[in-house]
């Protein structure tokens, strides 16, 4: 009888589905979390080199508005409401130390606009270190006076599924040359 037990496969395809299902279920379930947390963040950073070249492009002055318009474009480009996303655009010299083997780089921002959740940098030339501490290895050599246009792009992600992924914060660091003049102004609004 324990003979003819061991050898009868009747019902084991369903033993099989039972035990096999669930790790199925969670394998997709994982993947799309895994694709869609993936294809955000690549969303994000082609986002934020489109932002970072349509203003190397720019000829003119820039202002609030076209900074609030910018957040506008990325948001649209993310697919990211008013409160998950932000951008912070600034216009950093060298002034001092700029050589590849000099030490101590002297990195000074002309101008800062951030929307959102975080603030622009100080412009206050005797904040050299502190902006130099934050983002000077991020920032690569250039000549003494040059400009450089940073975009930085943060959008906040909540994964379709809780298990594997975690809520996180997607940002990117992008440093850009002006194209076609030397420097990218900024229009305050006031008379000069």
């Amino acid at each position: 009888m324990l003979s003819r037990f061991s050898r009868d496969t009747k019902g084991s395809v369903t033993v099989e589905a039972v035990i096999i299902l669930p790790l199925l279920v969670w394998w997709f379930v994982a993947s799309y979390a895994y694709f869609d947390a993936f294809n955000e963040r690549n969303v994000n950073l082609k986002a934020a080199y489109a932002l970072s070249d349509l203003l190397s492009r720019e000829m003119g002055t820039v202002d609030a508005d076209y900074m609030e318009g910018l957040d506008d474009v990325f948001q649209y480009m993310t697919g990211s409401s008013d409160g998950d996303s932000y951008i912070r655009v600034s216009l950093l010299r060298c002034s001092a130390n700029c050589g590849a083997d000099d030490t101590g780089r002297v990195l000074f921002a002309d101008w800062s606009y951030a929307t959102g959740a975080i603030e622009g940098y100080s412009t206050d030339t005797n904040d050299s270190d502190n902006l130099e501490s934050r983002v000077g290895d991020q920032i690569p050599i250039m000549p003494a006076g040059d400009r450089v246009i940073v975009v930085e792009t943060f959008m906040d992600y909540e994964s379709p599924f809780t298990g594997g992924l975690s809520d996180r914060v997607y940002d990117n660091f992008i440093v850009t040359r002006p194209r076609f003049v030397p420097k990218l102004d900024w229009d305050d609004g006031g008379t000069s």
